[in-house]
């Protein structure tokens, strides 16, 4: 069973698709989504439907754990372990052993008004209540449900992610201030090349090349299993130049290396990198520094890229986003440039303006 949005002659309409108990497919399309959500609440009826074959009757827990299962091979483990948390904490202690074909949607609207009120950020809240309602798609897609109650309760908003970064001065002052800390070459790294943590740990020698100054992002670190992967999170792989600050860098650490990894984990203090947020955060604190995110430094290095490239494309690129919608949010950040490449076009009359001849006044 699904519904998408697909573009014809006549412009947009939502198509609802289902696959009886036959196997035969069905399709009908709609201009109205809520219209599709209610062909498919009546084809898979018993009146409507003569293949319809009911369900066992089954738990929420029951079904939520068959989720889990089944959405394990295809999440990424920290992923994995945010849906677990969710339905753990929020969604178990709420339908937790009630019949799934006894939740009416009224007690799904309230459930929405009550994450809704929590104290959390709107993305927060937003990933607990889609979680519930991917829960009951996937029940649909695995067979063990006739039909989503959740279809017509509409998601909570998203809000907009905050984007926090340091200046040029910030970023400058604390790489001068962490100078002979055993995580200096980890930061330099990071602000210059807006490489995400698993990458950056999982960088070996044989992805620099100092020649060409290339270093080719393939390889990401587990940093759960501690596991180096030969991808990327979003399957791209990507080169990123070496500017004189990395490649300084690089030949003082080769010199020393005697690793494949061109980062030493335990030397630094990162044996295990999961700690690493809260380590950088003690070091920003230690150097009197105004804390962020270690991620930040990735979205440090891109609005300064943007500032001046003035490039979203370059972002897209150079960042690994795969899709320019991820590099959009930078985009308020080239202004300036936008501002000094619209003044180098400018177009002036050459000839001398004519004179205006005042019109005569007309006899009263």
């Amino acid at each position: 069973m699904s519904i998408n949005q697909i573009k014809t002659k006549n412009g947009k309409v939502w198509r609802a698709r289902l696959v009886l108990k036959s196997g035969k497919r069905i399709s009908k399309c709609f201009d109205r989504k809520v219209d599709a959500e209610q062909w498919i609440e009546n084809q898979i009826s018993e009146n409507n439907n003569p293949d319809f074959k009911p369900c066992e009757p089954i738990r929420f827990e029951d079904l939520a754990s068959e989720f889990l299962k089944y959405s394990k091979s295809d999440l990424q483990p920290a992923t994995y372990i945010k849906y677990d948390g969710v339905i753990r904490n929020y969604h178990v202690p709420e339908f937790g052993r009630t019949y799934v074909n006894q939740i009416s949607k009224k007690q799904f609207l309230d459930y929405r008004i009550k994450v809704s009120e929590l104290p959390l950020s709107q993305a927060s809240k937003f990933f607990i209540f889609s979680t519930l309602k991917t829960i009951f798609k996937k029940g649909i897609e695995l067979d063990l449900l006739n039909h989503n109650p959740t279809l017509g309760v509409k998601s909570l908003k998203k809000g907009q992610a905050i984007t926090e970064y340091w200046s040029l001065s910030e970023i400058q002052e604390f790489l001068n201030r962490m100078i002979g800390h055993p995580r200096h070459a980890l930061y330099i790294l990071a602000l210059n090349t807006g490489m995400r943590s698993g990458e950056i740990f999982g960088l070996c020698w044989d992805c620099v090349d100092l020649d060409n100054e290339i270093i080719t992002v393939k390889r990401t670190l587990d940093q759960k299993n501690h596991v180096l992967k030969e991808t990327t999170k979003t399957g791209i792989f990507r080169s990123i130049g070496i500017n004189k600050a990395l490649r300084d860098l690089f030949v003082k650490l080769k010199r020393d290396s005697k690793s494949k990894f061109v980062l030493d984990r335990v030397a630094m203090g990162c044996g295990d990198t999961s700690h690493l947020a809260r380590e950088f955060h003690a070091d920003c604190v230690s150097v009197g520094m105004r804390p962020i995110k270690f991620h930040d430094l990735r979205h440090t290095f891109a609005t300064q890229l943007v500032r001046k490239s003035g490039d979203i494309h370059a972002v897209a690129n150079v960042m690994g986003h795969k899709s320019i919608t991820m590099s959009e949010r930078y985009a308020h950040f080239g202004i300036d440039h936008a501002v000094q490449v619209a003044k180098m076009v400018s177009f002036e009359s050459e000839e001398e303006p004519q004179k205006v001849v005042p019109m005569r006044k007309r006899n009263a």
